[in-house]
Formats: C-alpha cells, sequence, structure tokens
C-alpha cells in the first residue's frame, strides 16, 4: 500500500483584482517547486510527481504530490515510555523519551499539549541518536519550538516515521 507525498511551495501572488482573486493573475512568479531532494526520492521516480497551482489568499502555491510505493517496514518492538513523569522544567529537569526501533530510519517526535495544539517536533535523521536502529533515548527539556518554557500539564507526544504514527506516550509537567 502506497502514501501520498505533498510538497507545498509558495511561488507568487496574485494581484490585486477587484473582479476577486479566482480571475487575478499570478504576479512575480518565483521559481517553481521541485521533488525533495532527501530520502524521498529513493522511493518516487522523478517523472511521479504531478504538480498543481492553488491561489489561497492572495498567494498561489505550488502544490505537488506523489505516490510512495512499498509497505511500512520501520516499527517500534515496545511502547514508548520518558521518565521522570511527571517532571519539572523550571527546577531544570527534563524527560527522556525511550523507544525501540526495528530499523533505522528518520523520525520525528511530535508534542502536543491536551487541547491538541502542537507544542514541539523534532526530527532525527536514520542512523543518528533518535533514529538509529534500536534502543533510542532523546530528550525534552519543556520548550516549545520558539524556546518559551510551557505550562504546567498533561502532554502527549507521538513517534513518527514517513509512513505515520509508530507510537505514542503522555506526560506531565509540574513546575
Amino acid at each position: 500500500m502506497g502514501s501520498v507525498l505533498v510538497v507545498i511551495c509558495l511561488i507568487g501572488f496574485l494581484s490585486a483584482n477587484p473582479n476577486g482573486l479566482q480571475q487575478g493573475l499570478i504576479k512575480e512568479r518565483g521559481v517553481s517547486c521541485s521533488p525533495p531532494q532527501n530520502f524521498v526520492t529513493s522511493q518516487v521516480d522523478q517523472d511521479d510527481w504531478e504538480e498543481s497551482e492553488i491561489p489561497l489568499q492572495n498567494n498561489v502555491f505550488s502544490v505537488m504530490t506523489a505516490t510512495v510505493s512499498g509497505s511500512q517496514t520501520v516499527s517500534l518492538s515496545n511502547t514508548p515510555i520518558n521518565y521522570p513523569n511527571p517532571f519539572s522544567p523550571s527546577d531544570g529537569q527534563s524527560t527522556t523519551m525511550r523507544y525501540t526501533l526495528s530499523e533505522a530510519a528518520p523520525i520525528t517526535i511530535k508534542i502536543y499539549n491536551i487541547a491538541g495544539r502542537p507544542v514541539r517536533s523534532n526530527f532525527y535523521l536514520a542512523g543518528t541518536p533518535g533514529g538509529s536502529e534500536g534502543i533510542n533515548e532523546v530528550t525534552w527539556d519543556g520548550s516549545n519550538d520558539f524556546g518559551g518554557k510551557v505550562a504546567n500539564g498533561a502532554y502527549i507526544y507521538f513517534v513518527t516515521s514517513r509512513y505515520g504514527v509508530l507510537g505514542s506516550g503522555q506526560m506531565a509537567i509540574l513546575n
């Protein structure tokens, strides 16, 4: 079963038009998108990308899609855990998330607050700590993507690969 990859690039903006955006013209068109040059190209033929342009507000985006063939091969051999849990970033504590990968793979850890809002996202290359075959341990210091400390509360994290969610866990922050 294949999955669909989507690449979105801003390529220009629509000129002002009193008749509405649907009839606007692309002005100052940027360089067109090109398919990603990282791990995706090993599974997607350069000719398999389809490109379309979509106006959104005053900008025009180039949307490229491709279907990745093959099945998910990387998996977790256990449920991710983190310790200490709860932890207190204001006291200088961090928590360590531990999970075991069946093989080396690019991995992203996505952390959300209990309301489902994204708080932090960390990417780990295949073969590096966080994306290595076997046991991986990565730490989180309780900061968001902008470097600020997050509030007390419950948080959910997901260990994801390019094929989807591999596992998840919960943690609490008590400052």
